[in-house]
C-alpha cells in the first residue's frame, strides 16, 4: 500500500498521521521544508517505508515535479494552503489516484466530481476538524432525527481551537497554531446566518462580527466562560446538511472572554489593513501609533528626530480614538502584545503584517504546552408527534503530554485535524468504502460512523445530552 503527502510548511505537522495509518503503508512526503517532515519520520517504527522530497509548490514546474511522485502513490494528501490543492487535484484526477484534504470543497473542486465518479475515485474533502469533526457529529445527530420523522428546528454550531487552562497564560487568551494573519483578518469578515427563518447579515454597518452585539458569552462545561462570534456563512450549511425546514442556523468560534473586544478595537484602528506602505518600515511601533493617531506624528518615547508630544501619548491617542479608558483592558492588551513599544522597530511595510511580527513573538505556544479544542452542537428539534426536545452534543479534547517538540506533536489541533483524515485514508487503503467515490465531506453514513467510531478508540469523543 501507498499514499503520497505533500505539504506547506504551517499545515505539515498537523496533516500526516504516518504512525496511525500504519506500519504497511509507504509514506512519500513532498514538503517545501524538509526538515519540517524530520518529526514525522522519527516518530515512524519503520522508518524506511518512508520517503521524502523537496517540492516548491509555487514553482512554475509544480505539477511536472508532482505528476511521477503521485504515479506510484495509491491516494494522495493535499496539505497545500488551499489555493493549490487544485493543482495537485488536477495530477491525482488525471493519474487516477485518490484525493485527501481536510480544507473547504472549493468551485474548482466540485467540477471534479463526475470526472471522479466516473473513475471510481475517492476525492475528500473537509476531513479534519473544522471542517471535519463538526460535520461528522452532527450529520450524525440529524440524520438521526430525520429517520424518526422528527425535524431539526434551530441548529447552533461553535468550535474553537484554545490554550489549555496551564498554557493560558497571556491576556488575550489565545496563541496561534499558524500563522496569525488569517486570524486577524477574520475582523475584516462579515458573516449571515438565518434565525427564525429570516436571513441575517452582520458587516461593518452592523458593526461587525466582533461587536459586543454580535458576539455571545456563554459557560462551557468543564472548561469554564467562553464567548463566540459568527463565521461567514451559515446559510450554506442548510444544504451540506440536508436540512431546509431549520429555521434558525448559526455558526461560530469560540474564544475566551476579551478576545473579541481587543480584536475590534483593532479592526477600528485599522490596524488589519493590507495596503503596502514603505514608510512604515524603520519605525518603531510606538511612533507608527503616535503618527496614525497623536498629534503631528510624534513619538513619547523622545527617541531620534522623533519630538517628545507634550499633549497626549501615543497609548492616550489610541484611547482616545476607541473611547476607551487608558487603563481598560483592551489598552492593557494592546500595550501587551507592543503596539506602543519604543524599542522594537517595524520590519513589515503592511499594517497587518507589522501587527503579525508581534503576535507570532508573544502569543505562541512553547514546545511542551498544551492547547485544548472544544465544540458543541446544540439543536432544537420537533418529533414526529410534535413534541420538542433539545440535543446537546459536545467535545473538548486536550493535548497529550508531547506537544509541539522536537519529534514529534501530541497537541489537541494536530491531533484533531490529523486523525480523522487519517483514518480516511487507512479506510480507503484497506478497501473499507468500496461503493463510495466523487468529491465528498463526511457527511455520509459510510464515512462518518466509520471514522467517529475509530476516533472514540483514540480517545476523541462526543458526549450527547437530550431532554
Amino acid at each position: 500500500m501507498g499514499s503520497s503527502g505533500i505539504n506547506a510548511e504551517y499545515m505539515g505537522s498537523s496533516g500526516i498521521n504516518a504512525e496511525y495509518m500504519g506500519h504497511k503503508v509507504k509514506l512519500h512526503i513532498a514538503t517545501r521544508t524538509t526538515s519540517k517532515a524530520d518529526w514525522i519520520i522519527e516518530s515512524c517504527e519503520n522508518k524506511e517505508l518512508i520517503t521524502l522530497t523537496a517540492l516548491d509548490c509555487e514553482s512554475d514546474g509544480f505539477e511536472d515535479t508532482l505528476r511521477p511522485l503521485v504515479k506510484g502513490a495509491v491516494i494522495v494528501i493535499s496539505m497545500l494552503p488551499w489555493l493549490l490543492h487544485p493543482k495537485a487535484a488536477k495530477v491525482a484526477l488525471e493519474e487516477g489516484k485518490h484525493f485527501c484534504t481536510t480544507s473547504y470543497v472549493s468551485d474548482y473542486m466540485k467540477t471534479l466530481d463526475e470526472a471522479a465518479r466516473g473513475k471510481n475515485l475517492i476525492f475528500l474533502n473537509e476531513c479534519g476538524v473544522d471542517p471535519g469533526l463538526d460535520h461528522m457529529s452532527a450529520q450524525k445527530i440529524i440524520d438521526e432525527v430525520h429517520e424518526k420523522k422528527g425535524k431539526i428546528v434551530s441548529f447552533h454550531s461553535i468550535c474553537g481551537a484554545l490554550p489549555a487552562p496551564d498554557a493560558n497564560d497571556n491576556p488575550f487568551g489565545y496563541k496561534f497554531s499558524w500563522a496569525p494573519r488569517g486570524v486577524l483578518l477574520a475582523s475584516r469578515s462579515e458573516a449571515q446566518y438565518r434565525k427564525d427563518g429570516k436571513e441575517v447579515k452582520v458587516g461593518e454597518a452592523q458593526g461587525g462580527i466582533f461587536d459586543a452585539a454580535h458576539v455571545t458569552q456563554e459557560k462551557f462545561e468543564g472548561v469554564g466562560d467562553m464567548e463566540w462570534y459568527l463565521n461567514r456563512d451559515s446559510i450554506k450549511y442548510i444544504d451540506v446538511y440536508k436540512i431546509p425546514e431549520v429555521q434558525t442556523i448559526v455558526r461560530g468560534t469560540y474564544r475566551f472572554p476579551g478576545w473579541c473586544t481587543t480584536i475590534k478595537a483593532i479592526a477600528d484602528l485599522g490596524l488589519t489593513n493590507m495596503d503596502e506602505n514603505e514608510a512604515l518600515v524603520g519605525k518603531t511601533y510606538n511612533a507608527w501609533m503616535a503618527e496614525q493617531f497623536g498629534t503631528g506624528g510624534s513619538d513619547n518615547s523622545a527617541r531620534g528626530s522623533h519630538v517628545l508630544c507634550v499633549d497626549t501619548t501615543a497609548s492616550h491617542a489610541v484611547a482616545a480614538k476607541l473611547g476607551m479608558a487608558e487603563d481598560s483592558a483592551v489598552m492593557n492588551n494592546l500595550a501587551w502584545v507592543g503596539l506602543f513599544d519604543a524599542e522594537k522597530q517595524i520590519t513589515a511595510n503592511t499594517a497587518i503584517d507589522a501587527l503579525c511580527v508581534i503576535f507570532k513573538e508573544k502569543l505562541v505556544y512553547q514546545d511542551g504546552e498544551k492547547d485544548m479544542l472544544a465544540m458543541k452542537h446544540t439543536f432544537e428539534i420537533e418529533n414526529e408527534d410534535g413534541s420538542k426536545g433539545t440535543i446537546v452534543s459536545q467535545m473538548v479534547d486536550f493535548g497529550l503530554d508531547g506537544c509541539r517538540t522536537s519529534i514529534g506533536d501530541n497537541s489537541s489541533i494536530a491531533r484533531t485535524v490529523g486523525l480523522p483524515l487519517a483514518v480516511a485514508v487507512r479506510a480507503i487503503l484497506d478497501g473499507r468504502l468500496k461503493g463510495v467515490s466523487g468529491v465528498l465531506r463526511p457527511t455520509t453514513p459510510a464515512l462518518y460512523n466509520l471514522i467517529l467510531e475509530e476516533m472514540e478508540t483514540l480517545g476523541v469523543t462526543f458526549q450527547e445530552t437530550r431532554s
